[in-house]
């Protein structure tokens, strides 16, 4: 048993208009894959959703966050309040995602631990600096 396989249109002639170039185009492309990708063929938006194989950039590696990741892996919230509590990476994104000022008890805590520490590390004189 064979599969039935579409071809795709005839490439566009030289002089052919924007719409028949894109039609060739969206004929090469399986129907299926717009929208996984979330395409919105009326506003002409691509929004892969994080985390897509192909296109979608890699989630925030921080409990309960959706967001997508940017620099350092962490998407730029969490890379601020990782900046802010001080913690190490490695410790940082095992606590849920908080939104700032709100909540958060448990970064709250491991900041003001953090806060303390670095406070009696400048208070000891035999520290060298």
């Amino acid at each position: 048993m064979t599969a039935a396989v579409t071809l795709p249109a005839a490439p566009p002639t030289p002089g052919a208009s924007e719409e028949e170039r894109a039609a060739f185009l969206r004929s090469l492309i399986e129907p299926g894959f717009f929208a996984e990708v979330g395409w919105d063929a009326e506003r002409r938006v691509l929004s892969a959703p994080v985390g897509h194989p192909l296109l979608g950039m890699r989630a925030c590696p921080v409990p309960e966050c959706d967001l997508p990741s940017k620099s350092r892996g962490l998407c730029r919230t969490c890379q601020d309040q990782h900046r802010k509590s001080g913690l190490p990476l490695e410790e940082f994104v095992k606590l849920p995602r908080t939104t700032p000022g709100v909540g958060g008890d448990e970064l709250n805590a491991a900041r003001a631990t953090n806060r303390e520490l670095v406070a009696q590390l400048n208070r000891d004189p035999t520290r060298q600096r």
